[in-house]
């Protein structure tokens, strides 16, 4: 059997067919979404009657921006939510390992906007089913235009010349110029910027295009998104102006679920959608297409290869091979065998609507008792009945108990108060979200009922944890994965950056290992005083480590729990409250002060010599009176036993021996105090006459002077 190649055309009709049948464009997932949407916004139902309460519970909106600081502390704070590991475990593996957590730590802070698309990407997996980013790097050109007044022909060269050498210019254009005088111009250059530069953009989940059946991103066969771009843009990105003059203009014509999921998001926006072809320029107009990633066996070699397609209506754009998937997708709460999962605010739903329908009962109630329908005679003046007004009067004629009887109305917001509490608490314990025991944190309850509650606190916050562990896992991993690979695949230059005080030139093309990456986001991620606590006790187990000098700690492992102490304080620079000991130009620096402390401790004994001298002295004497009175001590009980006059030599002899080692190292260390301070002036960078000059004034000195200047060593 031969398999023909396709053509455009081919291609076009099978990416056709692929989107008709995505999941955005069949079953309910739209419709479901613009429901949640609805929720959060706390929109009208649609079921009200004029006249009575219109009040609309807002249960999503709570869920979603009580679960928002929790996630922004773990996801935007200072710390990194995952980390690369190396597979292969080799010096070079951990040092590489290193380097891509710094490029692509930077690369993702650095790109324009990163907060808040990340902020919205979160958000977005708390409202709809699926939260979407496309990331990459594409090639940028745009272009600023510089006027000049008053130079002549020579310094505009030398002025365009030095634009040209600057980075990422591509072309420099005199677009105008005048002479005003003889050798005397005024010039206006355009100058043409073309870069590599790193994008995070998020995708509304209407304009996403998911095959169904998909697991995750790599096994669907159709991935991508709708777009809407201005036939300016297009250009600017190279085609040409005939091509894109081809294509036609978008059309947000029918009534069909993605607009009107669209008009939801942005119906509180004012304004009306008008004719772009009319009222637009050329440049301005927009064109509607799809870019996708497609699994289609075009090259007809019978296996189907990932390939880049951008299409608009039956135009090819573009189609190239392409063997990474650039999007990280995330759901709140995840499907098993599913890429899409369910949103946060599908626990909600129900608790919206059924305390909305309770309040407005219970307001209609109110309303009802506060104003009660009357029974009256014809002696009654109906235009004084009909005035609600407070205090208004209402004119009779006889008897007024004949005359007016209010209808009795039952209070029932008591009755209707307990079941909005029972209902509170199904939610509560669905969602996890409960203002109630986080403002127990700050009562003074006694031990039973605080300890009962710290266990509820501890409930709910395992919810919205495993929701963090779930983003951590599924979303950040394949957008940190992504940017590596990106960066390894299009960084055309050298990469400078800063990392822990640590300017570091990384070129991510020499990249060769294999990495996996680890969530850092787990149990208690969230809770950045019990982590603190945590971190605080590793340090003092390892600073009594390295006091009793095990080899199981050292100086860059302390500095490892005191970044993290610092990152959990949500401070990023910890270069400036903690020296790196693996970078050499802070350690030089610590250790050039702690020599310029010794030296100045080493002036002032030397101000008082002999002070210092019979302190050595004293010191020295009483290590040996010490010692006598160990011995005699020693020698007392001897004598109370049998044959104590061999262990009274033996005594001796041991004392002899140790007063002998101690007098040894007593000579030792005058000897060594003249090398010791000849040394120290050399490394203060005295020179060699200067050296045989403090030689020869050491010479002269008794040894308590000598010991004097030693003992700050």
């Amino acid at each position: 059997m031969k398999i023909e190649k396709m053509d455009e055309r081919q291609l076009a009709t099978v990416v056709d067919f692929m989107v008709e049948n995505a999941v955005t464009d069949s079953g309910t997932l739209l419709t479901d979404n613009e429901e949640y949407l609805k929720r959060y916004k706390a929109e009208a139902y649609g079921d009200e009657v004029e006249g009575r309460s219109r009040v609309v519970s807002t249960d999503t909106r709570d869920l979603v921006e009580s679960d928002m600081p929790s996630l922004a502390r773990v996801f935007l704070g200072a710390g990194d939510p995952v980390e690369f590991e190396p597979i292969k475990e080799t010096r070079e593996a951990y040092k590489e390992a290193k380097d891509k957590q710094a490029i692509v730590s930077y690369i993702i802070k650095n790109i324009p906007n990163s907060f808040r698309t990340q902020h919205d990407w979160l958000k977005a997996s708390e409202i709809q089913s699926i939260a979407a980013i496309e990331y990459g790097c594409k090639e940028v050109r745009d272009t600023k235009v510089k006027k000049y007044t008053g130079i002549d022909t020579d310094e505009l060269t030398a002025i365009i010349a030095s634009i040209e050498a600057e980075t990422d210019v591509d072309k420099v254009d005199i677009i105008e110029s005048d002479d005003e005088e003889e050798g005397v111009m005024d010039a206006t250059i355009r100058i043409t910027y073309e870069r590599n530069e790193y994008f995070m953009n998020g995708v509304p989940i209407e304009d996403m295009i998911i095959s169904r059946n998909a697991t995750n991103k790599n096994d669907a066969d159709i991935i991508g998104k709708r777009f809407k771009k201005r036939r300016g843009d297009l250009v600017q990105e190279g085609w040409s102006i005939d091509e894109i003059d081809k294509l036609p203009s978008s059309s947000d014509g029918g009534d069909n679920d993605r607009n009107t999921l669209k008009s939801v998001r942005y119906n509180d926006q004012g304004g009306e959608d008008w004719d772009s072809d009319t009222y637009l320029h050329w440049s301005n107009q927009e064109i509607e297409g799809y870019d996708v990633y497609a699994l289609v066996d075009y090259d007809g070699d019978g296996i189907a290869e990932r390939r880049h397609i951008i299409q608009v209506g039956n135009t090819v754009l573009e189609n190239e091979p392409f063997d990474h998937v650039p999007y990280a997708i995330i759901s709140s709460m995840l499907m098993p065998y599913d890429v899409i999962g369910s949103p946060r605010a599908e626990l909600t739903r129900q608790y919206d609507r059924t305390n909305t329908v309770l309040w407005r009962q219970m307001l209609d109630n109110i309303y009802a008792v506060n104003n009660p329908r009357m029974l009256h005679s014809e002696a009654v003046d109906i235009d004084d009945l009909l005035d609600i007004s407070l205090n208004g009067l209402i004119r009779t004629e006889g008897s007024v108990n004949d005359s007016l009887m209010p209808i009795q109305i039952p209070y029932i917001g008591d009755k209707s108060l307990q079941v909005v509490a029972y209902m509170d608490g199904k939610k509560t314990a669905s969602t996890g979200a409960t203002m109630a025991n986080q403002a127990l944190q700050a009562d003074n309850l006694h031990e039973e009922t605080a300890t009962r509650f710290k266990g509820m606190e501890q409930a709910a916050a395992a919810k919205i944890e495993l929701v963090a562990r779930v983003i951590a896992e599924v979303g950040y991993r394949d957008l940190w994965e992504g940017i590596a690979w990106f960066a390894a695949h299009y960084q055309d230059t050298d990469l400078e950056v800063r990392v822990l005080g640590r300017q570091m030139t990384i070129n991510p093309t020499e990249w060769k290992y294999n990495h996996k990456v680890a969530a850092t986001v787990g149990t208690g991620a969230g809770d950045d005083e019990q982590k603190m606590g945590n971190l605080s006790a590793i340090y003092q187990i390892q600073s009594q480590l390295l006091a009793s000098g095990s080899t199981l700690v050292d100086q860059t492992k302390l500095y490892n729990t005191l970044a993290e102490m610092t990152k959990t304080m949500g401070r990023n620079a910890v270069s400036q409250l903690f020296n790196n000991p693996e970078v050499p130009e802070a350690i030089v620096t610590a250790e050039r002060d702690m020599l310029k402390q010794m030296v100045k401790q080493m002036e002032a004994q030397q101000q008082n010599p002999l002070a210092e001298a019979e302190q050595v002295k004293g010191e020295y004497e009483m290590k040996l009176t010490q010692l006598r009175q160990k011995q005699e001590a020693e020698l007392e009980t001897l004598k109370m036993q049998q044959n104590y006059s061999e262990k009274l030599r033996d005594a001796e002899l041991k004392f002899n021996k140790e007063a002998k080692d101690m007098q040894f190292k007593y000579d030792q260390l005058l000897v060594k105090s003249e090398y010791d301070y000849t040394a120290l002036a050399a490394k203060e960078g005295n020179s060699l006459a200067e050296i045989q000059k403090i030689q020869a004034g050491l010479a002269g000195k008794s040894d308590q002077e000598l010991l004097a200047i030693v003992a700050g060593q």
